[in-house]
């Protein structure tokens, strides 16, 4: 499924204006599909000032040292004030109400023709339980997928969807728990246009930029990859490791270091993006909390195994979008 070249939002109808990058030559007899991971910010998780409310960023940090490619806590007044700010965005609520945001998610997640999904923050909170809303939309739309809620009272999960024309699901799907916490993994063996087959799997690891939860999350990549050995097959990966893949710059002046993501790549792993352009994005992630702004690199398509091989991948928007 060759991508076309230009501008994607000419060729997709995608929100954003965005570029497929890479030329790689296809080897003669290569089978092609196109992988999507996305987070959808759970509506449990969205919470935003109250109406009518603006806020304005806060000041630029004093003692930011972070170079040309934004990666870390960019804004933020001291780490006392950061710390005292609620932990919402400064979008006012109204705008993050999910009436609003799901209908901009569905087109955006079906402008890409996407053979293989994976979704995390799928909402399961109480009587809303959006994540059945969503599967129902995906399944209307030629989608066949696997769904796990994390343990413990968190109101969201990850799911995996593969497009029923291209593939077929081998055997049943597994939920594997990430360490001792409620993070968890979807995974599906797959089968390709009736021949090749692989593994896939869609994962959310935990958040915070500290050197504590860069450590946790540490410890769910190594189970991570503990479960993908057993298998012994080419793995797909479609995750938000809430881990950068560069030092991070948390609001307190500590640098945090890329752990997880070396981990990942000193496996086996290579990440999609980098493959094909040389490096990865400025971001993929850009969260404008009430007391500091968050930016990184933090969601990943990370392919394991000869036989799965990135030849193109989509820019990420210009950061004024």
């Amino acid at each position: 499924m060759p991508n076309p070249p230009g501008k994607a939002r000419n060729s997709s109808g995608s929100t954003f204006t965005r570029e497929w990058l890479g030329d790689a030559e296809v080897p003669a007899g290569a089978i092609q599909f196109r992988a999507v991971s996305f987070n959808l910010l759970a509506d449990g998780l969205a919470h935003g000032t109250p109406a009518g409310t603006q806020l304005p960023a806060p000041p630029a940090r004093s003692d930011w040292k972070a170079p040309l490619v934004p990666s870390g806590i960019a804004f933020v007044t001291t780490a006392q004030s950061a710390s005292e700010q609620p932990k919402s965005f400064r979008c006012p609520e109204p705008h993050l109400a999910w009436h609003r945001r799901w209908p901009k998610l569905q087109e955006e997640i079906l402008s890409h023709g996407a053979d293989v999904l994976g979704l995390q923050e799928l909402d399961f909170t109480g009587d809303q339980n959006h994540a059945d809303a969503i599967l129902h939309v995906l399944e209307g739309e030629g989608y066949a997928f696997a769904v796990a809620k994390k343990k413990g009272r968190a109101c969201d999960g990850v799911a995996i969807l593969w497009r029923r024309e291209r593939l077929e699901a081998v055997g049943q799907p597994q939920i594997w728990k990430l360490s001792s916490n409620v993070h968890v993994a979807i995974a599906q063996k797959l089968r390709l246009d009736g021949g090749p087959e692989f593994l896939a799997v869609a994962t959310h690891l935990k958040a915070g930029e500290s050197v504590a939860a860069e450590t946790e999350r540490l410890s769910q990549a190594e189970g991570l990859l503990c479960e993908i050995r057993r298998r012994l097959l080419p793995t797909l990966v479609l995750a938000d490791l809430n881990s950068n893949c560069r030092p991070l710059y948390g609001w307190k002046g500590e640098t945090l270091p890329p752990r997880v993501y070396e981990h990942l790549r000193a496996a086996g792993f290579k990440s999609a993006y980098h493959a094909v352009a040389g490096e990865e994005p400025a971001f993929t992630c850009w969260g404008g909390w009430q007391g500091f702004d968050v930016a990184g690199v933090f969601d990943y398509v990370l392919c394991l195994g000869q036989r799965l091989q990135p030849v193109r991948v989509l820019s990420l928007p210009p950061a004024e979008e």
